[in-house]
């Protein structure tokens, strides 16, 4: 293996033919686009459209192009046969189809980030490339085969390193901007980002760990592999603010990818601003997982009933949501279900029967079963009747009072502040929210 100074010569010749190539297909791509440019909105509606479907294909190809340019090549694997196959931000292949640039997505290229000692296949050697604009400055060399005659060439020539690569990329200055993390990513991160897309893949650790550069990185990553599904349905980026979406813009078209959307949660839908923003405590409630009932329930209770109101919900939790006379949600009050206290009753307490739930025809039971059925049955409606006529306190005066739930025939039937009865309350919310959401009613 030459000297160092000749190994950099060498890759440099590389380097210079895959920038060719790309110079060469952006001018095609520029040329092409000129023409449709060219020949303006004559003809039929169907040309025209054809024109612009071209048109449109053209840029996007041109984009693509462009946003590769910083760093195109970045790593090279030596095969047993002695067949080298360079590593890059996208494919690129010679006019005669000859391989010159395997895009990193690609399964052929996954040795690069998976590859060890101790599994290496037939790879021998991986090497890492650092550009500095399109003039090769650097490269390392991981030999994987230790029994390979390229541990002697590599480390006569001076490029056999570790970790040189990932510890110069952490060295690296910072610009204000996330960049890719394409020529350092571990073996465990491309596990993540190569993993099947039939389910939610959840990206978890400490802060600065490289979650949501794993993310893009793995959403680059199913655009190349299931592009023709995606293209269809697109790929949405949702951040948490805009200035978070900012930091974040470079990482996708840098590896090729300029058609996905971003969005934060406040503009998520179009022709919906949302310019207020949450106190803590609202924030935290509507992240908990019982408000998607309690909001349709309340939406529904506010369209049919009016506001104020209170909803009770009596299923395997009774809750108590209290809506203000401007629709605001002002909190609410949650008790165990009946069910959830005959379980608790009957597997903590022995020799106490199975019972139904039924009321009897009076408080004081004249069996155990009535006893039982009287505690939870009356006791729930004293219970419900208490929190109802507090919540009428702390408002000011009474209001409506809506149940809904599998319990609520039987709680109502005997409750003094019950006014109606809606078993179809949450049907009716989900309806309500999708045509206002959907339909634009």
């Amino acid at each position: 293996m030459p000297g160092y100074a000749e190994q950099l010569q060498e890759e440099q010749h590389a380097v210079d033919r895959a920038y060719g190539r790309l110079d060469a297909l952006r001018a095609q791509a520029r040329a092409r686009l000129d023409a449709v440019r060219a020949a303006g909105s004559h003809g039929s509606p169907t040309q025209r459209t054809e024109r612009d479907s071209f048109a449109t294909m053209y840029e996007d190809r041109l984009t693509q192009l462009r946003a590769v340019e910083d760093r195109l090549i970045f790593g090279r694997l030596d095969n047993t046969a002695g067949e080298r196959r360079y590593i890059g931000r996208i494919g690129l292949s010679s006019e005669t189809h000859e391989p010159i640039l395997t895009d990193w997505r690609a399964e052929a290229a996954r040795p690069f980030y998976e590859a060890t000692p101790s599994h290496h296949g037939d790879i021998v050697m991986r090497r890492h490339i650092t550009l500095n604009f399109r003039e090769v400055v650097g490269v390392e060399d991981e030999v994987l085969d230790v029994h390979s005659e390229q541990v002697g060439k590599a480390s006569s020539a001076g490029t056999l390193t570790g970790e040189g690569a990932l510890l110069a990329s952490l060295s690296s200055r910072r610009t204000g901007k996330m960049t890719d993390i394409v020529a350092t990513i571990q073996a465990e991160q491309d596990r993540i980002i190569r993993s099947d897309l039939g389910h939610a893949v959840v990206v978890q650790g400490g802060p600065g760990t490289g979650k949501t550069a794993v993310a893009l990185h793995r959403a680059a990553y199913l655009l190349y592999t299931h592009r023709s599904m995606l293209d269809r349905s697109g790929v949405l980026v949702i951040g948490p603010s805009s200035a978070f979406l900012h930091y974040i813009d470079q990482v996708l078209p840098s590896l090729g990818e300029t058609g996905v959307v971003s969005r934060t949660i406040a503009d998520l839908i179009p022709g919906f601003n949302a310019t207020a923003t949450d106190t803590p405590r609202a924030a935290q409630l509507k992240g908990e997982q019982r408000m998607a009932k309690a909001i349709t329930n309340a939406v529904a209770a506010r369209e049919k009933y009016g506001a104020p109101l209170i909803v009770v919900d009596l299923g395997t939790a009774i809750t108590f949501d209290v809506i203000a006379q401007d629709g605001a949600y002002l909190g609410g009050a949650i008790a165990p279900g009946m069910e959830l206290a005959m379980e608790s009753l009957f597997s903590r307490t022995a020799k106490l029967p199975q019972i139904e739930l039924v009321a009897p025809e009076h408080v004081i039971g004249g069996n155990t079963v009535e006893a039982i059925q009287s505690g939870i049955i009356y006791g729930t409606v004293g219970m419900a009747d208490k929190i109802i006529k507090g919540i009428f306190k702390e408002l000011g005066g009474p209001c409506r009072v809506i149940a809904t739930g599998g319990h609520a025939p039987l709680i109502a039937k005997y409750s003094n502040r019950i006014d109606t009865v809606d078993q179809w309350l949450t049907l009716d919310g989900l309806r309500i929210i999708y045509e206002r959401n959907c339909l634009g009613k």
